[in-house]
């Protein structure tokens, strides 16, 4: 039995008071698992500038995980368990398990881990969401394809076990690491879940404007490698053909990197902007749950993705989706959304136009959703990644 399973929260403890992105939702989620059934379990972060891991409270862990105190649930005993100081360097001892799941490529972090495991019998867990920045370098931040690298390989010398999250993540790890011919920990696969948050009454003052099904929604980090500039081009278009037609396209999401150039070409458009395209940033769960319950239906037309949370957000939330066929999506998909080469501008510009003047299609869509799709909880596949993670550490002694 483990000493003592050590869960990394350091990019929870980053998003205090933010809106979560599916990596944050994901470090939590499993943290939540830990800190609710597990007494022998204790949160930590990683101190970049000191190079050195530091405690976190139950207490305190509690805080960072749920941020309001009205969602903690009532059976969870924040005092339960050790009493551990925060911010106090963690000592790292023969027999425990970390568990890693965080934004972690920046920092020399499993260098570290690494360098206890040599002293100290520890099992070490990571969470790879994709390897994009390896198969796709020109999508991702300058450096990125040096840093990335380094990050895969030192987790492949690092863990005992990669839990990746979608066959296709799964499958592009193992190819890269049998290139290389480099050690291989074991594999496996883990499985995000896609809750439906409660619905406000009404969106925020600022969209009052949007009419329940009669706006499209897009969910997404605003970065090249996500498609947003065909959208533009398809709206620019529909706009030029039948203005009278077009339903407003909602971004929700933050931009990132290398977007200057698109975004000023939609702020440029007043044809478009800021009525038939609107950027959202900072949405809350609550807020996000009315625009996919509501919207006509959602785009997802990604080039590639380790998974593609959206996609199954939008089907938990009974909302038709027009999703990419490339990568992960179609294991998020299956035959629930109409799935769409994501190079492919002429079969998206019909669909759109199909899913915004076909009442009955829509209709038939969502009845069969609502009638067959069955989404997958957090309360019910994290609790699946810990039986996995359990049944590896008996075999291994742990």
């Amino acid at each position: 039995m483990p000493k003592r399973f050590l869960i990394d929260i350091t990019t929870s403890r980053h998003y205090i008071g933010k809106h979560a992105v599916g990596i944050v939702r994901t470090e939590r989620e499993i943290a939540k698992e830990y800190l609710a059934s597990e007494k022998r379990t204790e949160f930590f972060y990683y101190d970049h500038l000191n190079a050195e891991f530091r405690s976190i409270g139950r207490e305190k862990a509690c805080e960072i995980l749920y941020q309001d105190p009205k969602q903690v649930p009532k059976r969870m005993d924040p005092q339960a368990g050790p009493r551990v100081q925060y911010g106090s360097k963690v000592n790292l001892q023969s027999g425990d398990v970390v568990v890693s799941a965080g934004l972690l490529w920046d920092f020399d972090y499993l260098s570290l881990l690494y360098t206890a495991k040599k002293r100290k019998n520890i099992f070490v867990a990571q969470v790879i969401y994709d390897i994009i920045p390896i198969v796709m370098p020109e999508y991702c931040v300058p450096g990125m394809d040096k840093k990335f690298p380094k990050f895969i390989l030192d987790a492949a010398w690092t863990a005992d076990i990669l839990f990746c999250i979608s066959d296709s993540t799964l499958r592009d790890v193992e190819s890269y690491l049998a290139r290389l011919e480099t050690r291989q920990p074991a594999l496996a696969r883990m499985e995000l879940g896609a809750d439906v948050h409660p619905s406000s009454p009404r969106p925020t003052e600022s969209w009052r404007s949007l009419a329940s099904g009669r706006f499209v929604l897009y969910v997404s980090t605003i970065e090249p490698r996500k498609n947003h500039q065909m959208l533009f081009n398809i709206w620019r278009e529909l706009h030029e053909r039948a203005p009278g037609e077009v339903l407003p396209l909602v971004f929700v999401g933050r931009p990132g990197w290398n977007v200057e150039n698109l975004l000023s070409c939609i702020e440029g458009c007043h044809r478009l902007f800021p009525d038939r395209i609107r950027i959202l940033e900072d949405v809350s769960d609550e807020d996000l749950s009315w625009l996919y319950a509501n919207a006509r239906y959602t785009v997802y037309p990604s080039l590639y993705e380790g998974w593609g949370l959206p996609i199954a957000e939008s089907l938990a939330a009974g909302t038709p989706c027009l999703a990419s066929s490339s990568a992960s999506m179609p294991e998020v998909a299956g035959d629930m959304a109409e799935l769409l080469d994501p190079l492919d501008y002429a079969a998206w510009r019909d669909a759109i136009h199909r899913y915004t003047v076909d009442d009955d299609l829509v209709q038939a869509r969502r009845a069969r959703i609502a009638s067959t799709y069955e989404p997958r909880k957090w309360e019910q596949v994290i609790p699946l990644f810990r039986r996995k993670l359990d049944a590896v550490l008996a075999e291994r002694g742990f």
